[in-house]
């Protein structure tokens, strides 16, 4: 299992404040797919990767973006 840590952690109000723009709706709905996987968490203040997701990373990312 994923030992619950996380790596690759993206705070969504530093996001917001550094790109000037809020997290996308499609972000949202790509990794719910994501997360029920085990790949990712997230919760109303921030986004993180599994264990199990950063072994995969470079794939997640580049559907997230």
């Amino acid at each position: 299992s994923s030992y619950n840590y996380c790596f690759k952690e993206v705070i969504f109000s530093e996001f917001e404040e550094k790109y000037g723009h809020k997290i996308s709706d499609r972000f949202f709905k790509k990794a719910e797919l994501f997360c029920k996987a085990g790949y990712m968490k997230v919760d109303k203040e921030k986004a993180s990767l599994t264990l199990e997701g950063y072994l995969v990373s470079n794939a997640i990312i580049s559907e997230l973006i």
